[in-house]
């Protein structure tokens, strides 16, 4: 199915629908803005990273993940022509599912870590000697972390999607198979991300106004991806 089809198919899944998709998606975004503004006044700017600023990162990611799997669930039943409300944000809680997003997450947190942490190692080196050899090596490490956060971005991206069909499964049954769906489908699904980043634009240029029809967009169209993948494999 082409991604052209795609996004045919979401515009007419969700053109009844906006009114309680823009309500989800301004509660989403002031949860997340909230939290970020809560991080920022508890942790003092010492100039540099602290255990308490990585700590209240970590939480504060473990939180928004739980936030976009209700996000998820929202579009997921707008697709599926289901009745839906705002409060569905907080489903994890509902229907016990936090405790795989919150796994989950950790995980996925942990890789990005180890994806940083070679490029910030020889950072701190080229800092403290100023040896040019460490600037290079750390900017090619940075540029090798941006493309396995690419990487995982993509592969992981039907994780909730999952965990939403397929209850009660250990959390890392959920990445695995997201992967598996993925399977000779990355480059697709890669495509179908970069598309948007025109329409990210424009959410720019609109100061976000837009960002309240595209976020349901773009997540109906990655949805009905995932249904069609699932669909072949059954």
């Amino acid at each position: 199915m082409t991604s052209k089809k795609l996004k045919s198919m979401a515009k007419g899944q969700l053109i009844t629908k906006y009114p309680g998709l823009s309500g989800a998606t301004l509660a989403l975004i002031f949860f997340i803005v909230a939290m970020a503004l809560l991080t920022n006044t508890l942790v003092p700017d010492t100039g540099g990273l602290n255990a308490l600023s990585v700590l209240c990162q970590v939480l504060a990611g473990i939180v928004e993940a739980i936030l976009v799997y209700g996000y998820t669930a929202i579009c997921m039943k707008a697709v599926c022509d289901m009745p839906f409300r705002v409060s569905d944000l907080f489903e994890a809680f509902k229907e016990g599912a936090w405790k795989p997003v919150v796994i989950t997450e950790i995980m996925i947190l942990g890789l990005l870590f180890a994806l940083a942490l070679p490029g910030s190692v020889f950072l701190v080196l080229y800092i403290t000697s100023e040896k040019v050899v460490y600037m290079i090596l750390s900017i090619a490490l940075f540029a090798l972390g941006i493309l396995g956060y690419i990487y995982l971005d993509v592969v992981y991206s039907f994780r909730f999607m999952c965990l939403l069909d397929f209850p009660g499964r250990r959390a890392v049954e959920y990445l695995r198979l997201s992967r598996d769906i993925l399977k000779g489908h990355f480059w697709k699904l890669l495509y179908i991300k970069l598309s948007f980043i025109p329409w990210k634009l424009v959410v720019l240029c609109s100061m976000g106004i837009a960002g309240l029809w595209l976020k349901p967009y773009f997540k109906a169209t990655e949805i009905n991806y995932y249904l069609y993948l699932m669909s072949k494999r059954r």
